[in-house]
């Protein structure tokens, strides 16, 4: 075999390997986004379930019907609740004046926050406290930013919004979707 013919073997070789290596990794994130899928419906179930009054989820629903997402926020902000739903980031509880920041992951299969790119400026946004509140807002931006420009959550319309923020662009950046009260 000539030197030629060694460089096609050896690069068609690598080519196989990298493409078995990138459909592994694919399949385990598609993977990844159903585990996360089912466990915050079986944490909503629980939710559904709570008939006393008592909040012993500590969380509340999120519902985007354009997109079909129905999914418990969790108040408590941590790495392994974002592996089961979405998770207040920062901000007061909804009605109170301040950005509420929502976060999620953007699962490859959909889960989560993984179609919050298909929301569209005038989208009704609801959010359920704990007690049964709702609160309903309307998209009135999206935004794409870097991950270091934190500050861009301070730009809000006061007094109280509501902003929903997941990865985008391969994690390279973030979408922030901002709302704000429905009026009328």
């Amino acid at each position: 075999m000539n030197r030629r013919s060694k460089l096609t073997v050896t690069l068609a070789v690598a080519g196989v390997v990298l493409l078995v290596i990138g459909g592994s990794l694919g399949y385990y994130l598609w993977w990844q986004g159903g585990q996360a899928e089912q466990a915050a419906a079986e944490l909503l179930e629980q939710m559904r379930e709570t008939s006393d009054g008592e909040d012993q989820t500590d969380a509340s629903v999120l519902r985007i019907e354009s997109i079909g997402l129905e999914l418990p926020v969790l108040w408590e902000y941590s790495l392994e609740g974002l592996k089961t739903t979405v998770c207040r980031y920062q901000g007061p509880l909804p009605g109170a004046d301040g950005n509420l920041v929502i976060t999620g992951h953007d699962y490859l299969n959909g889960a989560h926050f993984g179609n919050l790119e298909k929301v569209t400026v005038g989208d009704e946004i609801q959010l359920f406290d704990q007690n049964g509140g709702a609160f309903i807002y309307i998209v009135y931006d999206l935004a794409v930013i870097a991950p270091d420009e934190a500050q861009e959550l301070d730009n809000f319309q006061p007094p109280h919004t509501l902003t929903l923020m997941t990865c985008a662009d391969n994690a390279n950046s973030r979408l922030l979707v901002r709302c704000r009260p429905k009026t009328g």
